[in-house]
C-alpha cells in the first residue's frame, strides 16, 4: 500500500523526493495505469449492469443479489413485485421515490425500521430510491443546504444573542459594582465625615470642661485667698495683742532676772560714766 500523505508532503514548490519515494511513486502510477486499461472497459460496465439485473431489467435477478430479500414472505414478494411498474412511472417523472409513496404501496421496510427519520430524508446512501442527478434530488439537496445554511446561522445568531446577553450581564454586574463601590465610597466618607465631626465635638467639649476646671480652679484659689485675707485680717488683732503680751512677759522675766544696777560713778575727769551691763535694754 501507498500512503497518500507522501504525493501530498511534496506537493509543493521545491519539494525534492529521494531515489527510493520517487521509485515507488512511479510503481503506483503505473499500476492505476495498468488496472484501468484492464478493468475499465465497455464490456466489464455492461457485465455490471447485467449481472446485478439492472440491464436488461430483471427484477428477479436484482432482488435475488439483495440479502434482506430472501427474509421477505411470498405475499410482500409479490406486492413488491406488482408495485414495480407504477414505481417505475414515479421515478422517471420525478427521479425519487418517497417513503410515504412506498409505504402506500405497501412496501415493506427490513433495515432501518429503529430509526425516527424517514430514509428520503436522511443522506443519499442511506435512500432506497433516488437519481442522483434528478431534478428532485437537486431540489431535496438545495433545500438540505439551505436548512443546514439556516440552522447554522440560527446557531450563530443564538451564539451573538447569548453573546450580548452575557455582555450585558458583564455590563450590569459591572454598573452595580461600581454602584457598590460608589456607595460604599459615600458611606466610608460620610462615617468619615461624621467621625471628624464627633471628634471635633469631642475635643471641644474637652476644651470646655477644661475651660470650665480652670475657671472653677481659679474661682476656688480667689475664694481661698480672700477667705485666707479675711481670717488673717480678723487675725491680726488678736496676733498683735496676743504679740504685746508675750512682749511683756518677757520684760518682766529679764527684770526679775537682771543683776542690780550699780550708781553712776564720776570719772576723773568729773564727768558721770555710764556703768555697761549687757541686761541694759536702755
Amino acid at each position: 500500500m501507498y500512503n497518500i500523505d507522501m504525493f501530498a508532503q511534496y506537493n509543493r514548490p521545491g519539494a525534492q523526493f529521494k531515489t527510493e519515494q520517487r521509485d515507488k511513486i512511479v510503481e503506483a502510477i503505473q499500476k492505476v495505469v495498468w488496472v484501468l486499461k484492464n478493468y475499465t472497459k465497455p464490456q466489464t460496465v455492461s457485465d455490471g449492469y447485467r449481472n446485478c439485473g439492472q440491464w436488461p431489467l430483471s427484477y428477479d435477478m436484482a432482488m435475488g443479489k439483495c440479502p434482506t430479500y430472501r427474509k421477505l414472505t411470498k405475499k410482500q414478494e409479490d406486492i413488491m413485485k406488482n408495485a414495480v411498474g407504477e414505481m417505475v412511472e414515479i421515478y422517471r417523472e420525478r427521479g425519487i421515490v418517497t417513503e410515504e409513496e412506498m409505504d402506500n404501496l405497501h412496501i415493506p421496510q427490513v433495515v432501518g425500521t429503529d430509526r425516527t427519520i424517514p430514509k428520503d430524508q436522511r443522506v443519499l446512501y442511506q435512500q432506497r430510491a433516488v437519481l442522483m442527478s434528478g431534478d428532485e434530488c437537486i431540489r431535496q439537496y438545495k433545500a438540505r443546504i439551505q436548512r443546514i445554511l439556516d440552522e447554522k446561522n440560527m446557531k450563530e445568531q443564538k451564539k451573538q444573542e447569548a453573546a450580548e446577553r452575557a455582555e450585558q450581564k458583564k455590563q450590569e454586574a459591572a454598573e452595580k459594582a461600581a454602584e457598590r463601590v460608589r456607595v460604599m465610597a459615600e458611606k466610608a466618607a460620610k462615617r468619615d465625615r461624621l467621625k471628624a465631626e464627633n471628634a471635633a465635638k469631642k475635643e471641644a467639649e474637652q476644651l470646655q470642661m477644661q475651660r470650665r476646671r480652670e475657671e472653677e480652679q481659679a474661682k476656688k484659689a480667689e475664694a481661698a485667698a480672700q477667705r485666707k485675707a479675711a481670717e488673717k485680717k480678723r487675725r491680726l488683732p488678736e496676733d498683735a495683742q496676743q504679740a504685746l503680751k508675750q512682749a511683756r512677759i518677757q520684760t518682766v522675766e529679764v527684770a526679775q532676772t537682771a543683776p542690780e544696777v550699780r550708781p553712776k560713778q564720776a570719772s576723773r575727769t568729773g564727768r558721770v560714766v555710764r556703768v555697761p551691763s549687757k541686761y541694759n535694754s536702755y
